[in-house]
């Protein structure tokens, strides 16, 4: 088909029926393809990944205000190594860590309890692979609606203003990516011989971000380099 699949073998997951190192293959079916493309993404999102530990416990989880305390009500939003600090120092016993692993609210999926940085691209990998599902979960999971929305934020950032919440519909949407591809390099294109003021104009409506006037040529910089 001169079409290549991407498999992955990191870790053995139920939730995922293939494995994570990445193994060339060919795609058979649009099934595959889909499974072959939100692997890239999570792959792509652990390269691309510089997320602070302090940004993403206080602002994605909102945690910092309980330091050292946990709400019982919130331990199922802890990662996985968090529960067994717990357990280790007695305050779960091992049933009660067991029964909280299984559980994943708060998160794209089981195997993002894993750490943060496995939590991040498992959501990436969610807004590509099942973003529908993911849509249908966050009306009662405020938690990872949360999520959800930094990782946007992230990629809007690092695409700069690209990658906006017209995007994200277009993908939940299930539009052709080709054309959405096509769409955002002209989106691109534009935004790069835009005026200054009407650059941070754009940016500021699509993100909510309010750039400085060095900070927005440094943007329109990176994306003519881009081009």
């Amino acid at each position: 088909t001169g079409k290549m699949a991407l498999e992955r073998s990191e870790h053995e997951d139920k939730d995922i029926p293939f494995p994570f190192s990445w193994v060339l293959g060919e795609v058979e079916t649009q099934g595959e393809l889909k499974v072959m493309e939100s692997a890239f993404h999570h792959e792509l999102e652990h390269m691309l990944d510089d997320v602070p530990v302090e940004d993403w416990d206080d602002h994605a989880r909102d945690f910092s205000k309980y330091m050292m305390i946990i709400p019982n009500s919130r331990l199922v939003e802890l990662y996985n190594n968090e529960v067994d600090t717990l357990e280790k120092i007695g305050n779960l016993t091992p049933a009660h860590a067991s029964e909280i692993k299984q559980k994943y609210y708060g998160f794209a999926r089981r195997y993002g309890k894993s750490s943060r940085s496995e939590d991040r691209a498992s959501i990436i990998e969610g807004l590509y692979g099942d973003a529908v599902s993911l849509a249908r979960r966050v009306p009662n999971d405020p938690v990872l609606e949360r999520k959800i929305n930094f990782m946007k934020d992230v990629y809007f950032k690092k695409s700069r203003g690209v990658i906006s919440y017209g995007y994200w519909g277009k993908v939940l949407a299930g539009e052709d990516r080709r054309a959405i591809g096509d769409f955002q390099r002209a989106y691109a294109q534009s935004l790069a011989e835009l005026p200054l003021a009407e650059f941070k104009e754009q940016i500021n409506k699509s993100g909510n971000i309010t750039l400085t006037d060095e900070e927005a040529l440094t943007w329109q910089e990176d994306l003519r380099l881009g081009q």
